[in-house]
């Protein structure tokens, strides 16, 4: 029950972001160097572990390579925490599909409505769905950046209703995109030390 619920919360979050449309495979040397940054369970501290999710791959448009979903859970408790990567040809590209990213999201105190495949099968349960946006801020390390924000979700009506806030972080490095979800929050490191692992594998992974 627990990972059929990772799993959907999985998709959900997959869904929600509506900037990243499908896309065809990437050079092979891109792909291998997207899963070096990936988002890895460490990442997250101890008692995490790698699940696979069945989930469409999904990436930006333009990129040159894009990584399927990476869920991970924790203990009893119940956590999934999602990688979602892109490799731009040039800098500009980077900051552009950056840049519209952060416009689709709203302001603190804003509403962040279901895209239409999640209402429909919202709609199919039986289940309302709801999320605001109750914290954002940037971060930097190094010559990353990060927007992070927190989203109060709840899913209501259904035999899976819950409430929780939902961790985003948005990075970018100039040449790579990678958005990490993690909920509940409560189970994922300071934001600060996150973008600062992920955004030193990154600068490891593009001296290659």
């Amino acid at each position: 029950m627990k990972l059929r619920k990772g799993v959907k919360l999985t998709a959900f979050a997959l869904a929600a972001l509506t900037v990243f449309p499908a896309c065809s495979g990437a050079p092979r040397a891109d792909r291998h160097l997207a899963e070096q940054i990936s988002l890895r369970a460490s990442d997250l501290g101890p008692g995490w572990r790698t699940l696979k999710a069945r989930v469409p791959k999904r990436c930006m448009p333009g990129a040159t390579a894009c990584l399927n979903a990476v869920l991970l859970s924790q203990g009893p408790g119940s956590g999934s925490g999602i990688g979602l990567t892109s490799l731009f040809r040039t800098p500009g590209a980077a900051f552009a599909a950056h840049r519209r990213t952060l416009a689709l999201l709203p302001t603190v105190g804003g509403s962040q409505p279901p895209p239409p495949a999640v209402a429909q099968l919202l709609g199919r349960r039986k289940e309302h769905y709801s999320a605001r946006v109750t914290a954002r801020k940037a971060l930097k390390a190094g010559r990353a950046s990060a927007t992070f924000c927190v989203e109060h979700i709840a899913i209501t009506g259904g035999p899976d209703a819950s409430r929780y806030d939902a961790e985003f972080l948005y990075i970018i490095d100039g040449r790579t995109t990678m958005s990490v979800i993690v909920a509940p929050r409560s189970l994922s490191p300071e934001p600060q030390q996150l973008l600062e692992r992920i955004a030193a594998r990154i600068q490891a992974s593009t001296r290659t």
